[in-house]
């Protein structure tokens, strides 16, 4: 025994020694390429919170390294992928609609960041395809880390009002955490979660038990950040993979539903200062869509609703291509756009419609529109049978996030704006990731 030991302690354990073994092999066996990716995507969640220029970096050192080893390596494996073409074919109808933009030198720079994203997402899916441990165990554990950092941080302004760096957000009710004036934590939420989420069901198999626990959790979390649209999409998403992965029994699904019922209307009907906000935010004005009996009625009075129907009456002057992309800022406040039957027209005016349905016919027309939904869609049902076949949950994530970008009628972010694209491709890039070949 004596001989077994060493200075410090014992020697390492079977396992430790296992995952010795594993790191050794993979540092050996990798490429400088893959490993200076691999060690760009650890980064993702924190490029995030650092702002639009540090995402903008992140792409564009992924996107550099794909295209170094096209023109470099001479790789061409990805000219084999539909994929390819479907992307390809979505950014030269971006590319005509520069041509019948109203203000070209406006669209072109949103257009040529597109085409760049096209090395971020094949470089990404090489990696998912070489070296799908790497992702799933060790690049999501970083992200895992991240993102708890974060929930820590979400928690400590709830209840103290301000963030663990003294970040006080400027609209009460709504949660700034790390971002800052960009209040934007309930989107990074949505973008991340299930992804976290497949992770610990991967890394603890036996917490199917207590996830529901977990689930509702991070569902109050996305309510008490205050941001509703995102709050709804969460809530769908996070469902509909509860019942596709965990499959609870219907007791499950009722003791869960009403445990979630009762802590929101506890935290709601609490002495907290901004509880009242959240019964504003949440109750009340879903309370006036209700009683208004008809959802045109209640957007009639509401801001969003001056933005969608600017945008559609963009859309009806400019049926074809649209007025450009990144123009509707510049467009919308004219008055031929205003509208007596909303009572918010004069407040139409926003640098896109919040609505991605709306964003594309207004700025980009029926090509442009069109172009996206064959793009996305085909994009979509590649993924699903790619997952019906192998039931990857880190797959089944991202298209449920897909899916809900494409939600109508709920607000969202500019599908072109640094923050929001960003947050579609990495899982797009993750979506179309775990299509076999």
């Amino acid at each position: 025994q004596a001989h077994n030991l060493k200075v410090g302690g014992s020697n390492p354990s079977p396992a430790t020694k296992l995952m010795i073994s594993k790191i050794k092999n993979f540092y050996n066996q990798t490429g400088n390429i893959d490993k200076l990716t691999i060690f760009f995507l650890t980064l993702a969640p924190i490029t995030f919170i650092l702002g639009n220029f540090s995402i903008n970096l992140f792409f564009i050192l992924i996107s550099i390294i794909f295209y170094y080893e096209v023109f470099v390596n001479k790789e061409r494996e990805f000219l084999k992928d539909p994929i390819f073409w479907l992307i390809l074919f979505f950014c030269i109808s971006l590319l005509v609609n520069v041509i019948f933009s109203l203000y070209p030198i406006n669209s072109l720079p949103r257009v040529l960041k597109v085409i760049l994203l096209i090395g971020f997402i094949f470089q990404t899916k090489s990696i998912i395809q070489k070296h799908n441990n790497v992702f799933e165990k060790f690049i999501c554990a970083i992200w895992s880390i991240i993102f708890l950092v974060l929930l820590v941080d979400i928690i400590y302004e709830v209840i103290f009002g301000v963030n663990t760096i003294g970040t006080i957000t400027y609209l009460p009710g709504r949660i700034a955490s790390f971002f800052g004036d960009e209040l934007v934590v309930g989107h990074f939420i949505l973008g991340f979660t299930l992804i976290i989420l497949s992770y610990v069901l991967n890394l603890v198999p036996n917490i199917k038990k207590y996830s529901l626990l977990l689930i509702i959790f991070l569902i109050l979390i996305s309510f008490l950040i205050g941001e509703r649209s995102n709050f709804t999409k969460f809530f769908i998403i996070i469902s509909i993979f509860t019942l596709i992965v965990i499959k609870p029994s219907w007791k499950f699904i009722l003791i869960f539903i009403s445990i979630l019922i009762l802590t929101i209307f506890t935290v709601v009907k609490s002495e907290h200062p901004v509880a009242d906000i959240y019964e504003t935010r949440y109750v009340d004005q879903l309370q006036q869509i209700l009683d208004k009996k008809n959802l045109g009625t209640y957007l009639k009075s509401s801001q969003y609703g001056a933005h969608y129907n600017g945008a559609l009456k963009i859309f009806k002057e400019y049926p074809i291509f649209g007025i450009g992309i990144k123009n509707f800022r510049k467009e919308i406040s004219k008055k031929k756009y205003e509208n007596k039957e909303y009572l918010r027209t004069l407040s139409r005016w926003a640098t896109h419609p919040h609505q991605i349905h709306y964003e594309f016919l207004s700025e980009t027309g029926l090509f442009g529109y069109l172009s996206f939904l064959i793009f996305i869609l085909s994009s979509i049902f590649l993924s699903i049978k790619s997952y019906l076949k192998h039931k990857n949950n880190f797959q089944l994530s991202s298209i449920l996030f897909i899916l809900i970008s494409l939600a109508p009628m709920i607000p969202t972010g500019s599908f072109f704006s640094t923050f929001s694209s960003g947050l579609f491709w990495i899982n797009y890039a993750i979506m179309i990731g775990y299509i076999k070949k």
